[in-house]
């Protein structure tokens, strides 16, 4: 019988999946090869894993024929991992989507933009990305600290980061295509997280404002068909209708026509103002879509519908509460005064025009 070389790290017999119990997920694997492994399971939330054992230096479960000596010193090894979950999970959410008889329309979202710096700075930092900006440019990337620094600090740099967002972006585009030819997508894009506030003040995160709005997003011709602007801290917390207003404008400013924008309102807690004022807006810009986050919000506050605008909500006086707590109180509807002719409230300047511009 011919003697046949044993390999560490050979997936045909050195590779296993470590066994599962409590959150982890059950998988499989399957179709090894001489270069590669696949491995499938069932993962029923974000926080289910499995766990690929590529080497045990003393394997204790194969045969003496079938493993080899004991190697405990692997220093200078180097392992390289192309981990492909996203382009995956947006296929099998397409695949999903098309199974119901419905279009497919997806959303690139949080995964794209979320950069936030912590105690050592802004988050770009692994050896992958040093190493690709590198072999472009020929010198280490400029280290930002703070979403507030300037990108023209390094301009070179923040290009480099803003298109390697959008080089994912169309990885994922391409992979979803090959299955689903007619895929839609969106982009989601919150101005307050990108934005702080507004230029020339200093708390506007000029660095993500720049790295996180890649060029392609600008225009549907790049295969981004719709541009779906947020503010929650706008809407939810500060009440604050001129940053809403800017907030839905927006995807306009950057050259898009209305039929290509659309506004995602946040809502928590019983019916308000701004939620009318945001709805009167959008009515009068004639943008594509104006949708709710979240829709169990609207359903479990028994949202009015059809929805009102301003001039139609009514007087609340509510306690607004965080994501997370408990049912918010029910709305205290305030007792309808009417004014007297020729009283006091007629004559209040301010009611010439709208306080809030």
């Amino acid at each position: 019988m011919a003697a046949e070389p044993l390999q560490i790290f050979d997936p045909h017999r050195n590779m296993h999946i470590l066994g599962f119990s409590g959150r982890a997920a059950t998988t499989t694997l399957h179709d090894a090869t001489a270069t590669g492994v696949s491995i499938s399971g069932i993962f029923q939330a974000a926080e289910d894993f499995a766990v690929l054992c590529i080497y045990n230096a003393f394997d204790y479960f194969n045969h003496l024929r079938l493993k080899p000596l004991p190697r405990t010193d692997l220093s200078g090894l180097k392992l390289e991992f192309d981990i492909e979950y996203l382009k995956q999970m947006y296929k099998e959410c397409a695949d999903e989507i098309a199974a119901t008889g419905l279009p497919v329309v997806l959303q690139l979202g949080e995964t794209q933009w979320w950069y936030f710096p912590n105690a050592s700075g802004m988050p770009y930092y692994d050896d992958e990305t040093k190493a690709a900006l590198e072999a472009i440019h020929g010198r280490p990337m400029h280290r930002f600290l703070a979403s507030t620094d300037d990108p023209n600090d390094d301009i070179a740099t923040a290009d480099f980061l803003r298109d390697r967002i959008w080089a994912y972006c169309q990885d994922v585009i391409t992979c979803v295509r090959q299955f689903h030819p007619t895929a839609v997508f969106e982009c989601l894009w919150p101005l307050d997280a990108n934005q702080g506030k507004p230029a020339p003040d200093p708390a506007f995160r000029a660095l993500n404002f720049h790295v996180n709005l890649p060029n392609e997003w600008k225009t549907s011709s790049y295969g981004v068909k719709y541009f779906r602007a947020e503010g929650f801290d706008f809407d939810v917390w500060q009440k604050n209708a001129l940053r809403m207003r800017q907030t839905m404008e927006f995807p306009l400013t950057l050259g898009r026509p209305p039929e290509e924008c659309m506004y995602l309102a946040g809502i928590y807690g019983p019916p308000d103002p701004p939620m009318a004022q945001a709805y009167g807006m959008w009515r009068t810009k004639e943008l594509y879509s104006f949708c709710f986050w979240a829709f169990d919000q609207f359903c479990l506050h028994s949202r009015p519908v059809p929805l009102e605008v301003a001039s139609q909500a009514r007087a609340t006086a509510v306690t607004y509460h965080k994501p997370r707590a408990g049912r918010a109180l029910e709305a205290v509807v305030a007792v309808p005064v009417a004014a007297a002719d020729g009283g006091a409230l007629n004559r209040f300047e301010a009611n010439d025009r709208r306080l809030n511009g």
